[in-house]
């Protein structure tokens, strides 16, 4: 489990910040009163500890000493504190700290939660940025890894495109206007035909900023615009908004995409997306196998166990198809107690044995109720080989199907 550390001496600040990190973001918080506790606690790094949150005036450390303690070892820091000197605020981003955070309103708790949640978000996700100045280039990267991206460089555009063709699941790109042969309006108009705005942060840099070259910015398809030189606040800031966004989009298009019961694909994606990828293995001559599975007198659980179990039935079928089958391939949940797979460049020779297996291992499934076990079985027809569209194949999968049916159930028939 994430753990975040908390070093405040102040008793109701670190309950407040202890309640919101467990009941709000789901981690465990670790505590430290003083400068002494905290050495100790370091002494044996937690692995599973990604952020600290330092108040700067503790009995043993009235002076923020604790703040070079805790950056020495690499953790993401963000002060917590009263004090509101600009002076002492400098020094410590001059430090390394990720944010400076002030005491003074209860949304200021809230802030700080919703950033440690953004720096465990940021983990693993790649960030880009793309500047001919080697020293700006630098500066950024520094600070994009001080907020736990995956940095990638790029001198130039082309070196950018380059990189995010190896590297397509980058989520955010810095870019500088000014860069010689391909500026970044050059750049940005290029990148946004293959990465639309709910899949990839674009934000622009530039050292000579007006309101008009902004405004140019965000017309080719950049998110924001900074200029140059920015405060560390303002940056975090405008990445942290627009990258929250990235997600909220994400979320509503997940929503959209996935049925609610069993987590699985719901019937509106095997259609839009599945469509896509039949059509592409056909261009490709790349085999594709489409599978109807269907839970055998599932109505009869229902009716003699409830709705609960029945229910119960339909997530434990569908774990078991998304562990079973290939990131690459689509399981989805066609409506009621029936499943659909679409599995590209899975040999027909293959498939039966493969169905095969799901089906017994379904056969396996035993919800447990308090004076008896529910199991099913399953039903599964499999058109094994490329031919038309998703809903030819889909139909042709349906028929075997009901051939499994009508010869007794609990059975695959593949052709």
């Amino acid at each position: 489990m994430a753990k975040v550390l908390i070093v405040e001496d102040s008793n109701f600040f670190s309950t407040v910040l202890k309640r919101g990190i467990e009941m709000k973001l789901g981690f465990e918080a670790v505590c430290a009163t003083s400068y002494a506790e905290t050495e100790a606690l370091l002494t044996n790094l937690d692995d599973d500890i990604y952020v600290a949150f330092l108040d700067l005036n503790l009995g043993d450390a009235p002076n923020g000493e604790v703040v070079d303690l805790v950056v020495a070892t690499g953790l993401p820091v963000i002060v917590f504190t009263s004090d509101v000197d600009q002076g002492r605020r400098d020094e410590f981003f001059q430090k390394g700290v990720v944010d400076y955070v002030l005491k003074d309103t209860p949304s200021s708790v809230d802030y700080l939660l919703s950033l440690a949640c953004r720096l465990y978000r940021n983990r693993g996700t790649k960030a880009m940025i793309v500047d001919d100045s080697k020293t700006a280039r630098k500066h950024v990267s520094r600070l994009l890894e001080r907020y736990q991206f995956d940095v990638i460089e790029a001198e130039h555009g082309p070196e950018a495109i380059a990189q995010l063709s190896a590297n397509p699941d980058t989520k955010l790109l810095v870019v500088d206007y000014e860069m010689p042969g391909m500026d970044g309006f050059e750049l940005i108009r290029r990148v946004r035909a293959d990465h639309p705005r709910d899949t990839l942060v674009i934000i622009g840099i530039s050292g000579t900023g007006s309101g008009l070259l902004s405004a140019k910015l965000i017309k080719y398809g950049a998110n924001d615009f900074i200029s140059k030189p920015f405060i560390e606040e303002e940056f975090l800031t405008r990445i942290t908004q627009n990258l929250d966004m990235l997600d909220h989009l994400e979320q509503t298009r997940e929503a959209a995409d996935i049925d609610f019961l069993t987590g699985v694909y719901n019937r509106r994606f095997l259609y839009n997306s599945g469509a896509k990828m039949v059509a592409n293995a056909k261009r490709t001559d790349v085999n594709v196998v489409v599978a109807v599975i269907d839970i055998d007198f599932f109505k009869s659980v229902n009716d003699r166990f409830g709705h609960d179990v029945g229910d119960q039935v339909l997530r434990s079928v569908g774990a078991l198809l998304q562990n079973r089958f290939r990131e690459g391939d689509v399981v989805a949940r066609m409506g009621g107690e029936e499943f659909c797979v679409i599995a590209v460049n899975m040999e027909p020779e293959v498939a039966f044995r493969m169905f095969e297996s799901l089906r017994e291992s379904v056969a396996e499934i035993a919800v447990a109720l308090a004076h008896t076990e529910v199991k099913v079985t399953t039903s599964i027809g499999v058109s094994k080989n490329t031919r038309g569209d998703l809903a030819e194949m889909v139909k042709h999968a349906d028929g075997l199907l009901y051939e499994a049916k009508q010869a007794g159930r609990d059975r695959v028939v593949a052709e």
